[in-house]
Formats: structure tokens, sequence, C-alpha cells
């Protein structure tokens, strides 16, 4: 089951706030929120792959550090009592090739190895970062090597962020997710993934679909869910209709997910047929916006 958050602001500076969760304290830093998975105060550590797995659970990618928070991240590590950790790189699929766990490249400017790292001692396809901020290479799966689990996600919009310092898009690191040049790591192959693209969703929302309204907007909810939205990625324009279409939004009125979902819930029936092809002629009309 899906961990969801009630929470609520209990520290507020110019760049920190915590935001308290199940699972621990989301902590801010410049438009992301952290996470270290804590049992009570103690610190649970587990494999690579299966901390991979436990930040997809709350909806976030492995610690994915840049080296312009080097300052930051070894404070952070020190307030958690944490001597070193996992992040989220691996060159699982190709030796060498350090990907971030989302499929991202990592930027030449970003790694930060230890002196004499990576070495690939014993099959080390994973990374693992220390307290100076500086990194190595560990076993991916292996029961005897197991560190702290941090996890990182985008802070989500509220009414004051005027959308330059968060985002609702699940998916989105400290790269920009354009959907490009990306590697599944678990089965080595590239992400296919379409992208960017627009997406014109056509509702029927005559009376002939009721008691099907609910379950079309719960599949609408799903795809989005797993997308990152945004102009130089996806793109999402909703449109109703029965005997006269109208549209709902445009492919540009909406940057984030939530705001989306929220005017899923704006549709209801009308009375009267369904007339298909004035559907389609609008959304010609759409889609040359």
């Amino acid at each position: 089951m899906k961990k969801s958050f009630e929470h609520s602001c209990i520290i507020t500076s110019i760049l920190t706030i915590f935001i308290i969760g199940v699972a621990g304290a989301w902590e801010e830093h410049n438009g992301k929120l952290y996470l270290v998975f804590k049992n009570h105060q103690n610190v649970i550590e587990e494999t690579w792959e299966n901390a991979v797995v436990m930040c997809e659970k709350e909806d976030a990618i492995l610690f994915s550090p840049t080296a312009h928070m080097n300052s930051w991240i070894i404070e952070f590590l020190k307030r958690n009592g944490i001597e070193n950790s996992w992040i989220g790189i691996n060159d699982k699929c190709t030796e060498a090739n350090w990907i971030w766990s989302d499929g991202s490249r990592v930027n030449e400017t970003d790694l930060q190895w230890a002196k004499g790292e990576p070495n690939n001692k014993n099959v080390e396809n994973c990374g693992q970062i220390y307290k100076d901020s500086t990194w190595n290479d560990l076993p991916c799966n292996d029961d005897s090597v197991k560190l702290p689990v941090i996890c990182q996600k985008c802070k989500p919009c509220d009414s004051n962020d005027n959308n330059t310092t968060c985002s609702n898009e699940t998916s989105v690191d400290n790269l920009y997710c354009d959907g490009l040049h990306r590697i599944q790591w678990n089965v080595c192959k590239p992400d296919c993934r379409p992208g960017p693209a627009d997406i014109l969703f056509m509702v029927d929302a005559s009376e002939s679909t009721e008691g099907h309204l609910n379950r079309t907007i719960d599949i609408m909810t799903y795809i989005v869910s797993k997308l990152p939205i945004g102009p130089k990625d996806f793109q999402i324009a909703l449109m109703k209709y029965s005997y006269n279409p109208t549209l709902v939004f445009n492919f540009a009125q909406h940057s984030n997910v939530q705001s989306m979902i929220s005017r899923f819930k704006d549709i209801n029936f009308s009375n009267g047929p369904t007339y298909t092809g004035k559907a389609l002629q609008k959304a010609d009309e759409v889609r040359t916006m």
C-alpha cells in the first residue's frame, strides 16, 4: 500500500523545511526533499537494489547528489549521524558508464570519486557516498553490504512557489528529465519512453457513458502520475464532448501533475448524444493552438 503523508511544516528557514511523514522526516533543500529511512531513531540499512525499491515506494529516487551540494551534504549526513550511505549511481549495464537509478546519465562534473575509486574490486557496480561527500563503488545486491537509505524527490508545489523551485513530477531529479538518453539499469536496455510529447485526452461525457466516467478519470490520473510534465517533457490537454466538444484545459495550462488531476474532477455529464466527428474537428484545432 502506498504511504500517504499528512504533513505539516514544523521548522522553517531560508533553505530548510522539515516535513513529517510515516517513514521519517523529509528535509527540504533548494526545492527538493530528502528522507533518511529510520526505525525510531535508528537508521535503516539495506542493499542498494532494495534501497532503490524503498525510494520508489515513496514516489522518490535514491539520493542523487551533485557537486554543488557538497557543503550541504556534509552537514546533512552529520546531522543525521550517517558516516556513509548509498547514492543512485550504478554501472550495472556497461562498466564505467555511470548512470543514476532513474536512468539519467551522470554529468562528468558531478563525479566525486575518492582517491583510487572506483576500483570494481569485488564486482562493485553501485555508488556509496562518504561523510566528506566523496564517492566509492560497492556491490549492489550483497546482503553483507548494507548502507543507510536516503531518498529524494521534488518538493510539491504550492500557491506560493510560482513553479520556480518546486515540481509535482516524481521522476525529476537533479538532472532535467527530458526522456532522452536514458537507460533502465535493471534490464540494461534503453528507456524507450516517447517524449517530449503532447497528449490530448478526449472524454465522452454524454449520457451513454454514465456510470463509467469515474473509471475514465482514474485511468487518466494513473497515466499522468507516471509521466514527467512540462514544456520539455509531456504536455497534457483535456477535452470533453457529447453533442458539442468543450476544451477543459490546453497543453500549456498545467505544468504540474496535481493541478491537472484536480481539473479532471471538473468533468461532468452533458445531456444529449455523442457526436464524435465534432470532437475530432475540435481536437485538430487544439493540436494546432
